[in-house]
């Protein structure tokens, strides 16, 4: 075996190392049902709601939320099994906000509340949820998010744009039951200020780093097995 194609293993075998380690830091939170109540005031004020049914103790959790021009967030607050959980550390890379809860563990329950103040007729709700994915539900595709989102606002003024949700018999009240949590709601609200339009700028939470990193294994690979079949095909005819 050349050098060349050596060397593109080591790097192709740093580049597994360091992905998996990413994939343990990222574990899964211990939870599968997870239940959300938004209520959204005539003034574009929402109030949000979060209760998770742990299925095992959760130590130093992490939270996120995906930052918008259209709805502020906070503050987060949050407790587990009724009890204050204190203040997160905070660490904003954006468009995403990171929520560390250091030096919880043992807790059965998790709920998390906060308020978010709309911008314009197109109201944004972050939703804060855990920076790691969710467990399956036994039995099941994926985790079992019931989202329940009630209006207050004007009768009949607003409307839910993303994601689907369905009217109930209760006029202005929504709910699904979705097999992951949305990173938001968007609720068509009246305001006087006309759309608000989230911006499209910003990182996606690491996927241009991890794109570069698939793309430069490629290229080592390549230009490793063609250095390599460059060598042994005279040999070989």
């Amino acid at each position: 075996m050349s050098r060349c194609l050596a060397l593109a293993l080591v790097a192709a075998a740093g580049v597994l190392c360091q992905c998996r380690e990413s994939a343990a830091d990222g574990g899964r939170f211990p939870a599968h049902s997870v239940d959300v109540r938004v209520t959204i005031a005539g003034d574009g004020r929402a109030s949000v709601d979060e209760a998770y049914a742990l299925t095992a103790p959760v130590r130093d959790p992490v939270f996120e939320f995906l930052g918008t021009a259209c709805g502020d967030v906070g503050p987060v607050s949050a407790t587990t099994d009724d009890r204050p959980a204190g203040a997160p550390n905070i660490d904003a890379r954006e468009p995403w906000t990171f929520l560390r809860y250091e030096g919880s563990s043992g807790a059965r329950s998790w709920r998390v509340h906060y308020e978010v103040m709309g911008h314009g007729a197109d109201a944004v709700v972050p939703l804060v949820m855990p920076a790691g994915p969710l467990e399956t539900e036994p039995g099941g595709r994926g985790s079992r998010v019931r989202i329940a989102l009630r209006w207050t606002g004007t009768p009949g003024a607003a409307r839910v744009v993303m994601p689907r949700l369905v009217p109930h018999s209760t006029e202005d009240f929504w709910e699904a039951s979705l097999l992951a949590m949305p990173s938001a709601i968007r609720v068509r609200v009246p305001a006087p200020d006309g759309l608000c339009r989230p911006a499209e700028t910003g990182s996606a939470g690491g996927l241009e780093w991890r794109f570069a990193v698939f793309a430069l294994t490629m290229v080592v690979w390549a230009a490793a097995y063609l250095a390599w079949f460059g060598r042994s095909w005279p040999a070989r005819s």
